[in-house]
């Protein structure tokens, strides 16, 4: 399949503000969807960008460019894992079928994608598309796979959420 062309892609990172959160939602038993918009932002219909995606279905590594505002895809494994190589810039949301068969599975991503998917969790809390609960319930899961170090690191950054300002410093020095 021909890629766009590199003036193409970025004409869309460089002329409008914000960036992407690609939400993937389940279509019946066999397909997915792949929607963007902006990231805590309006819900603009004329903001898009060209993103190019990789997508990881049970091992297998799929190649996508984003260049709609939705596209529907061919489910072939109980989990999808988008924006796999984190390669793209902007954020995934999980619906909730997808989520729930990610965190039965958390063992089979590597750290990576772990931080990517508590990450991009995070900044969904924030932008008030995530429940705390779930993200809690999300990084226990994750600290059962993942070693101390990666749930140590993200527990400093979820605490600075509830924390003054000026003691973040000292919490980061910690």
């Amino acid at each position: 399949k021909d890629l766009p062309s590199v003036k193409t892609m970025m004409r869309g990172w460089v002329r409008q503000a914000g960036f992407p959160v690609i939400e993937v939602q389940l279509k019946g038993s066999d397909e997915f969807t792949l929607t963007q918009s902006v990231f805590g932002g309006s819900d603009d219909e004329a903001t898009m960008w060209t993103i190019p995606l990789t997508i990881e279905q049970g091992g297998e590594i799929t190649k996508v460019t984003l260049t709609e505002r939705e596209v529907t895809l061919k489910k072939t494994a109980p989990v999808i894992i988008v924006n796999s190589d984190q390669n793209a810039f902007c954020r995934v949301k999980y619906g909730q079928g997808i989520i729930s068969k990610i965190n039965v599975h958390t063992e089979k991503m590597n750290v990576f994608q772990q931080i990517q998917f508590l990450d991009d969790n995070y900044a969904l809390h924030h932008a008030q598309e995530f429940q705390l609960k779930q993200l809690a319930n999300l990084t226990t899961k994750i600290a059962k796979v993942a070693g101390k170090d990666l749930i140590e690191r993200f527990v400093l950054r979820l605490f600075s959420v509830f924390v003054d300002i000026k003691d973040r410093k000292k919490i980061s020095e910690f």
